[in-house]
């Protein structure tokens, strides 16, 4: 029960989901301290309008680069509506905590920030220092204040569950996002974790689990107030623990019995952990494959994974009748288009369910992150797409190519006969229309997301025209 008195927060999301789980666990850590939350989300709400009915005293961004800038841009022009405590948090300020230098910023947390935030208001509303809040750089006069983060919470039992009312209004589908674990031990070098890593070193494990009774209860509760048709774990590993993994199979199953999602890696995947799967529920697997370039993959991205291991993986999946998705990336530094075309093939090789595809972006707190700036291929993060599924924001000679790849590379992989005329448009950007092959794409790829769920689905009027002009 919230308080009907204490500051009013207002959490703001430019994401392009419903489902943004970190806002979600934020608003219920305030909710739970007794703070009055209210969510929106900033690419579907009217803010204005929401800011003006709610006028909150503090406005709280959960913000991934790219994305940074339009929250930057919007908190301008609501400090010129009123004065409010503004804090931004998520993925760009903990790798870019400097962004507290841009103007109307306040504070920036860094990290985990469930019980850093409710500190941190609860000093405001006292009339306490917020100077020396662990987590929070902090802007005050002419001075910033840089505090160390606080130990990890080792328990992610303890957390309250998320706030699903935070954007319910806005919600679409009924599949459900939840997080089993929290962390990853591996040091891709297009992933921050390597970074997160050196934030929290000597202040807990990095990975933790909640225990299956927790998962169950959450999911329980999901279930008891909302129509819901699948759960989709957001784990970077579902498959780290395999003790875990077995307890979880038979109590899912028993108890939930609902369709559910995750993501794997290849190395770990074995006969008895796809079995695991499949009897527990799942129908849908994400794989990473990256690229297809064994010396791209196990030295420039640190992927020590083979292409026997990725082969044996999606076999494996394909056995039990699990949908699998292979997940890459094309436009990596160092690398050409020809090593792009090399990653395709080999998906072709692989036929995965679907090859799903993102071009790379140099996020910071990445090795290739630096080295792009290093090498000046991209100016700074401000150079960075609000998503991965636009154009590659290298400056690379190849560029376009690799733009017009990332349009087309899921179809040549489910229609692999149509390799030769994609592999001419690829060489030859500009032949077709880069919103015609954007809108082909983002059809193509919401058809596929959604036929695991609904396998009546057809393929869409627009992705079947553009197959047809294809054909000689």
């Amino acid at each position: 029960m919230q308080n009907s008195i204490g500051p009013k927060i207002l959490i703001l999301s430019p994401s392009k989901t419903d489902e943004s789980l970190g806002a979600m666990y934020i608003s219920s850590a305030l909710k739970k301290a007794g703070f009055r939350v209210k969510g929106a989300l900033i690419k579907k709400d009217d803010i204005f309008k929401v800011f003006e009915e709610f006028s909150p005293d503090f406005v709280l961004y959960s913000v991934i680069t790219g994305e940074h800038k339009e929250c930057l841009s919007l908190n301008k022009k609501l400090k010129k509506r009123k004065k409010f405590i503004s804090v931004f948090g998520g993925p760009h300020a903990t790798y870019c905590p400097e962004v507290i230098s841009q103007e109307g910023v306040d504070a920036v947390c860094i990290g985990e920030g469930e019980e850093a935030i409710v500190e941190f208001i609860t000093r405001c509303a006292c009339g306490n220092d917020i100077t020396r809040v662990r987590n929070f750089w902090v802007k005050k006069g002419n001075r910033i204040y840089r505090n160390e983060p606080r130990p990890l919470v080792t328990s992610l039992d303890s957390i309250a569950f998320p706030d699903r009312e935070l954007f319910s209004r806005s919600r679409r589908n009924k599949e459900y996002t939840l997080m089993a674990s929290r962390g990853c031990p591996f040091d891709c070098t297009y992933c921050n974790n390597n970074a997160f890593k050196k934030i929290y070193t000597a202040k807990g494990g990095l990975v933790r689990y909640r225990s299956t009774g927790n998962i169950i209860q959450e999911i329980k509760e999901l279930v008891k107030e909302r129509d819901v048709k699948a759960i989709n774990f957001h784990d970077d590993i579902f498959i780290m623990d395999a003790g875990k993994l077995r307890e979880f199979s038979k109590r899912y199953k028993k108890e939930i019995n609902i369709p559910f999602i995750c993501s794997v890696r290849a190395n770990f995947i074995s006969e008895e952990i796809v079995t695991l799967l499949k009897e527990a529920g799942c129908k849908k697997a994400f794989m990473g494959v990256e690229t297809a370039n064994d010396e791209v993959r196990l030295n420039l991205l640190k992927r020590n994974i083979t292409r026997e291991q990725m082969r044996n993986a999606v076999n494996l999946f394909k056995k039990h009748g699990i949908t699998i998705f292979t997940h890459n990336i094309v436009g990596l530094p160092h690398t050409t288009i020809r090593d792009d075309l090399a990653t395709l093939q080999f998906n072709i090789g692989l036929k995965p369910d679907f090859a799903s595809v993102t071009i790379f972006m140099p996020y910071p707190g990445t090795e290739l992150g630096r080295l792009c700036v290093k090498e000046r291929l991209v100016k700074n993060f401000d150079d960075i797409y609000d998503t991965y599924h636009y154009k590659s924001p290298l400056k690379v000679t190849h560029r376009a190519q690799i733009s017009v790849l990332h349009k087309l590379f899921s179809l040549t992989v489910e229609y692999d006969s149509l390799l030769a005329q994609a592999k001419a448009l690829v060489l030859n950007p500009g032949k077709r229309s880069f919103q015609e092959l954007r809108e082909v794409f983002i059809a193509y790829r919401e058809y596929k997301y959604a036929k695991v769920l609904k396998p009546s689905l057809k393929v869409p009027e627009k992705v079947r025209n553009f197959l047809k002009s294809l054909v000689p």
